[in-house]
């Protein structure tokens, strides 16, 4: 619920400083001297939605057709992401690396969860004898794939005894979520061996993905503090 709640609150806050900025260029009308300012001379436009002063997420692009165009109800909608560039966490003078080194396990968890849940709906749909081989085939990419992102995972170990180390019932909360996600991984290959469901452990990668995103002011606080 909490997690909703606030993905709820984030769309809303986006639809809201798109309204605001468009509400700012109101006189720009079609063939306006103000429209043709925005429409060749404005700098880029990035929308980057901060949760305590920290980058949730990429930033994402406002190109001038959404800003000026485009009806209010949908003025936020198809909104797609870029990069977030280091000037920003300069700006906000936020400690970049321990952020970098979590998105980055954030990102690999959600590839993670992706990943077992295609698995689990390939072992769940009916299956043939002439199926048999093109699912041993899938099964040895999947495996592979996931023994790839195993082995590049990024090494949170020590952002997580970091976090253990504030007194913040929130930050225990959360990390509840993630560390018995970390310990499940390992049994995973072997649980393919047998083709095993694995919707539990789906399940446990999509809460902490979900709370990986909500910790990263508290990753950074945790290296300032």
């Amino acid at each position: 619920m909490v997690v909703l709640f606030f993905a709820l609150q984030l769309a809303a806050f986006s639809s809201r400083a798109l309204t605001a900025l468009r509400e700012a260029c109101k006189d720009a009308i079609p063939y306006s001297s103000e429209r043709w300012q925005i429409e060749t001379q404005a700098p880029e436009l990035v929308y980057v939605p901060l949760y305590h002063g920290v980058p949730l997420s990429s930033g994402f692009p406002i190109p001038t057709y959404k800003l000026l165009d485009t009806n209010e109800e949908k003025i936020a909608s198809s909104m797609f992401p870029v990069g977030e560039c280091e000037d920003l966490y300069c700006q906000l003078r936020v400690n970049s690396s321990a952020l970098i080194q979590w998105k980055k396990a954030i990102s690999q968890v959600g590839t993670i969860r992706l990943l077992l849940q295609q698995y689990n709906l390939v072992l769940a749909a009916p299956s043939t004898a002439s199926c048999k081989e093109g699912f041993e085939t899938y099964l040895s990419a999947l495996t592979s794939a996931l023994e790839d992102i195993f082995n590049d995972f990024s090494d949170v170990s020590g952002i997580i005894d970091n976090l253990q180390q504030l007194a913040d019932e929130l930050v225990t909360e959360l990390l509840s979520m993630i560390v018995p996600f970390f310990k499940s991984i390992i049994s995973v290959p072997e649980k393919l061996s047998i083709r095993e469901n694995l919707a539990d452990i789906e399940e446990m990668a999509n809460k902490a993905a979900a709370a990986m995103v909500l910790l990263q002011p508290s990753v950074v606080n945790s290296v300032t503090s």
